[in-house]
């Protein structure tokens, strides 16, 4: 009797194995297809193609959301690398949605080094990645606050305006005295 796969987030990996096998065997089964249900051969490929520019966008764009479904770690370094060295904006957007799926300390400061190589597109992406984590959160506002990232592209639905923040001591752990001010500059609250 053919077992399910536990569901995830790729409706991929909700095919019966017998079903899969049967694809895989007869040539139908796509790479991405493979990489979804955690083939572990498939992440290689799938590592070289989204670094290859000539790769086709489409096709490069397809492996990066797989490798962000699947949170393969080793993929971490090479979607970093996208963000400075690929002119493709769908190729960087891609690859910051999938940078969103990894919890690691390192992605917010490289994606604010990446900032000025970003296109206004991109930094919006960017802006919600960042956003999306307290610890990227407290990072992009040490960046905004230290005027490598404008202040108008954060809206009012990522950084409320720092007098709706708590005062201490109800401000939550999270936010220390780091908040956003008018002028764009980094002073701690008074208590």
């Amino acid at each position: 009797m053919a077992s399910k796969r536990p569901s995830k987030a790729a409706p991929w990996q909700n095919l019966p194995d017998e079903l899969a096998r049967a694809l895989e065997r007869s040539g139908g089964g796509s790479p991405v297809i493979a990489l979804r249900r955690g083939t572990p051969e498939a992440v290689d490929p799938a590592l070289k193609s989204i670094a290859d520019a000539k790769t086709e966008s489409r096709e490069r764009v397809q492996f990066i959301q797989a490798l962000g479904e699947i949170r393969e770690k080793r993929a971490v370094p090479v979607l970093l690398k996208l963000l400075g060295d690929s002119r493709d904006d769908a190729v960087r957007s891609a690859a910051l949605a999938a940078l969103a799926a990894f919890d690691d300390p390192t992605i917010a400061p490289e994606i604010i080094r990446a900032w000025p190589e970003l296109t206004d597109d991109v930094r919006l992406v960017a802006v919600s990645v960042l956003a999306s984590r307290r610890g990227w959160a407290l990072d992009l506002l040490s960046a905004v606050n230290a005027g490598r990232i404008d202040r108008a592209l954060i809206s009012s639905d990522v950084a409320p305006p720092h007098d709706c923040l708590p005062r201490r001591p109800h401000r939550p752990a999270h936010f220390p005295s780091l908040r956003l001010d008018r002028r764009g500059d980094d002073r701690p609250d008074a208590a």
